[in-house]
């Protein structure tokens, strides 16, 4: 239950919120272009980088969730479910690089 619960929540943190986040930045774009005839990219830029965050709060629990069930199995356990940790992790590797970079940049 663990590991799927985990996998779920990195779907939603790798596919779904950057979906969201890219359809709402198109709206605000149409909106802008309506009313003003011209866009400004500086709230997309600030729904991108909501979106990296919210990737990574989410893959923390992914994560969490997947050591759980990871450390459940009995030794030895598969080289293959480390690599799927690895997966889990990437959007918090993003994410941490992306405050990283706002931070020092």
């Amino acid at each position: 239950m663990k590991r799927a619960l985990s996998l779920l929540i990195t779907v939603l943190a790798l596919f779904v919120v950057p979906l969201l986040a890219y359809m709402q930045g198109e709206s605000v774009i149409r909106m802008q272009l309506q009313a003003q005839g011209w866009a400004c990219g500086m709230p997309i830029l600030g729904l991108y980088l909501q979106a990296l965050l919210v990737s990574g709060c989410l893959s923390v629990v992914a994560l969490v969730l997947g050591v759980l069930a990871y450390r459940q199995l009995q030794p030895p356990r598969p080289k293959r479910r480390l690599l799927e940790l690895a997966v889990v992790a990437l959007p918090l590797l993003l994410a941490a690089l992306g405050l990283l970079g706002l931070i020092f940049g």
